[in-house]
């Protein structure tokens, strides 16, 4: 009697599951707190996103990769459809060129490889220092605009669960 063996080899790919703690949502090793109940000039957001979760420094969103990118996009409109025309087309991303116009850096102090800027962004406009994303309600859904840091606008915070 003879037996054949058929191997079968798959990849698994998985993202790193965070622990995060209620009104945190986790992905890719990271929590993320969406903040729409009132908005927050830049500074005042990233602040804010400090004393949320004081022990895991916590800041403004960092987008690291498209894929990042595209699932903190997805995941803002999701949490915005209830509120679809009130006024929250953009949020606060954890960048800045407000030490050195046109030289963004994120709040963590690195610089990026990836990028996501909107047609005609940065427009290098010495009052419009802080990055903001753009939902699917305007243009470039996804796309970044360096707007006016003391705009009011929504916000995302986030923290590696390292």
């Amino acid at each position: 009697m003879k037996f054949v063996i058929f191997v079968t080899t798959a990849a698994f790919f998985a993202t790193t599951a965070a622990v995060c703690p209620t009104e945190w949502t986790p992905y890719d090793g990271s929590c993320y707190r969406f903040v729409n109940q009132y908005r927050q000039r830049w500074a005042e957001a990233d602040a804010e996103c400090q004393s949320a979760a004081p022990d895991k420094d916590s800041h403004l969103v960092v987008i690291d990769s498209e894929m990042e990118n595209q699932w903190v996009h997805d995941w803002w409109v999701s949490m915005l459809s209830p509120l679809s025309g009130t006024g929250f087309e953009y949020i606060w991303l954890g960048y800045t060129d407000a030490s050195s116009e046109g030289d963004f850096v994120w709040v963590t102090g690195s610089t990026s490889s990836y990028i996501n800027w909107g047609g005609r962004q940065p427009d290098k406009g010495t009052e419009a220092n802080c990055a903001t994303m753009v939902t699917k309600y305007a243009n470039d859904p996804g796309k970044w605009d360096d707007g006016k840091c003391v705009a009011k606008r929504a916000y995302v915070c986030e923290y590696r669960d390292v």
